[in-house]
């Protein structure tokens, strides 16, 4: 989630580069020296692909570019194109880092599909069938801790039931290498 986040905040950094540097006309002076004359586009691209140069030179420079561009302005066709297809670049950069992330991270404990598991298990056991309790649901779902090094999440519930309520302890794990399907082990307290 935090890989996203950063992803999110460096595709912003890069459209309001363009949206700022196209509203002030700065650009490629042409006949202009210096490896800070470049093209809006330029400083949007370098914003994004090597955001902590980037970003902050065009900061630095911000003023004296803008200054220059008084001088020497230059117009950008298409910009709002231009803008859109930047912010979905972004935007699609983002989702992609976002649903990698999501895709190898353990399950929280109050994910649904988690609460689904525990809710199976409990209502499972051989105890919990012969009495005939059915199981109601989760509350007051908290992470207890996640251990790096073992993968594994340990989480606390009241369990609610047919038969009143309990407090619960499961832990989350994969259940293969790959990392495509996790168990669930509960214990009532």
């Amino acid at each position: 989630m935090l890989n996203a986040i950063i992803v999110l905040i460096i595709a912003l950094s890069a459209v309001w580069v363009y949206i700022d540097a196209t509203k002030h006309k700065i650009g490629k002076i042409p006949g202009a020296k210096g490896m800070f004359n470049m093209s809006a586009g330029s400083w949007a691209v370098v914003t994004l692909l090597l955001w902590l140069v980037g970003f902050p030179a065009y900061l630095i420079k911000r003023g004296s570019l803008i200054s220059k561009a008084k001088e020497a302005p230059v117009e950008v066709s298409g910009r709002s194109g231009k803008i859109a297809a930047l912010a979905v670049a972004g935007a699609v950069w983002t989702v992609l880092s976002y649903s990698s992330a999501a895709l190898s991270a353990l399950p929280a404990c109050d994910r649904a599909e988690t609460q689904d598991l525990v809710g199976q298990i409990i209502s499972d056991l051989p105890a919990v069938k012969a009495a005939g309790v059915q199981f109601v649901s989760l509350k007051d779902i908290q992470e207890q801790g996640f251990n790096e090094g073992t993968q594994i999440r340990s989480c606390s519930a009241t369990l609610v039931t047919t038969a009143g309520q309990d407090d619960l302890q499961y832990y989350i794990k994969w259940n293969d290498k790959e990392k495509t399907k996790f168990y669930v082990e509960a214990q009532i307290q």
